[in-house]
């Protein structure tokens, strides 16, 4: 069916449009070779660091460009690779607040700070998830063994690395400020913060080690020896602090430490004490126990 008045698009718009099919595909290509370059490089900075320290320096700098590549394509293949972008305004807001521009604003300042392990650890992992994900959904077909018997594999494997990367996250605070002192100059630690707060507004692994610190705060705090009304004060804070950062509920469960158990105040319980038979103090603070299970990633499908 043609519709009347429609101008035809110009023949250098034609002709781009026409290679899109093929972009997509240099595209796809690209992404899991910046991927291997990733793992490759932070595995020979790791094995290099001691012995070889030029060498290393050089596949540490490898190692970044090659996660900025990972995170620009993606990013450009996400929201920007689309024919809806002709006759519509480009998705820069989206692309802006999604994590793959977080990642990417944090590979930019490794690029411009002083190399060390814990910065390519964190893409390293990610770009391990990717490929596995890629491989097993795209290399054989959907009912091959190996893929249904490395599927549930992959996703058994994902909390616990992205966990990880969570962590590390954290670390990165210390070895930034670290390098910061050594070299006078903070203005790097600031831009970490800045953009780690991002990554926790998008991340709900970031937010559930926030609240396994939170956690931790509050065990330490219900125990017997500590005067009630220090409890009530932190149990205010928390209760503000899960207004700032909230953890929804399909992601409560699973906030594991010591030996699985793990606290969360209840609005309704106040931290009441009372004595034993024998004298005592015995505290009465009540907890739910949530859970952290399923959460998104970051991980790009291609």
């Amino acid at each position: 069916m043609e519709f009347q008045g429609v101008p035809p698009l110009p023949p250098g718009l034609q002709s781009f449009l026409a290679s899109l099919p093929m972009l997509d595909l240099l595209l796809k290509r690209s992404w899991v070779a910046t991927h291997v370059q990733t793992i490759v490089s932070t595995l020979v900075y790791f094995i290099t660091i001691l012995k070889v320290p030029p060498l290393a320096m050089v596949f540490y700098y490898v190692g970044v460009l090659g996660i900025i590549s990972t995170y620009t394509i993606s990013i450009y293949r996400m929201h920007f690779l689309s024919n809806s972008f002709v006759t519509s305004a480009i998705p820069i807001t989206e692309a802006i607040k999604s994590e793959n521009f977080h990642l990417l604003l944090m590979a930019l300042l490794w690029l411009i700070t002083p190399p060390q392990l814990f910065k390519l650890l964190p893409f390293a992992i990610f770009s391990t998830l990717n490929l596995a994900i890629y491989a097993n959904r795209n290399l054989w077909a959907p009912k091959n063994p190996f893929v249904l018997a490395t599927a549930p594999l992959i996703e058994y494997a994902q909390h616990p690395m992205m966990m990880t990367v969570a962590y590390i996250e954290l670390v990165l605070f210390l070895v930034v400020f670290i390098q910061g002192a050594l070299r006078g100059s903070f203005y790097a630690y600031i831009m970490y913060f800045f953009i780690w707060c991002l990554r926790v507004e998008r991340s709900p692994y970031s937010r559930a080690v926030i609240y396994q610190f939170l956690n931790l705060i509050t065990l330490a705090l219900s125990q017997p020896n500590i005067p009630p009304h220090v409890f009530h004060n932190w149990i205010l804070i928390y209760k503000r602090i899960a207004e700032i950062i909230p953890l929804a509920s399909s992601h409560r469960n699973r906030l594991f430490y010591n030996q699985n158990k793990t606290v969360w105040p209840t609005a309704s319980h106040s931290p009441a004490v009372n004595r034993g038979r024998r004298g005592k103090r015995r505290s009465h603070h009540n907890y739910e126990v949530y859970d952290h299970a399923d959460a998104s990633s970051i991980l790009q499908n291609f």
